[in-house]
């Protein structure tokens, strides 16, 4: 699939990952899943999203600032802290090190 895309000129720009990746790590082939990703043509904002709480929560726009107990720099910081986004290239810079390192 790599080389497909690059010999296209495409980038990925997001995986998601869904419930797969649980079962990659318990059958063993996460190295390899992260190998293959890793091939794959990349930039710096190509991201794996994750599943969070089962369900992939993304913040459109914040609350109006102003309103009765709206904090913008709160609403931020907890989206933030539950992001579904994860950098491949940072993920995937260690692959067969040891499964446990990549997350």
């Amino acid at each position: 699939m790599g080389s497909y895309l690059k010999d296209r000129g495409a980038t990925v720009s997001a995986f998601y990952l869904s419930n797969v990746e649980q079962y990659l790590r318990q059958d063993g082939k996460w190295s390899a899943f992260c190998r293959n990703s890793a091939a794959l043509p990349l930039d710096e904002t190509s991201v794996f999203i994750r599943p969070s709480g089962g369900a992939v929560m993304f913040v459109r726009s914040p609350p109006m600032v102003g309103q009765p107990g709206t904090n913008i720099s709160t609403v931020l910081t907890e989206a933030s802290r539950r992001s579904p986004l994860f950098s491949i290239a940072e993920e995937t810079a260690n692959c067969g090190v040891s499964d446990t390192s990549l997350r």
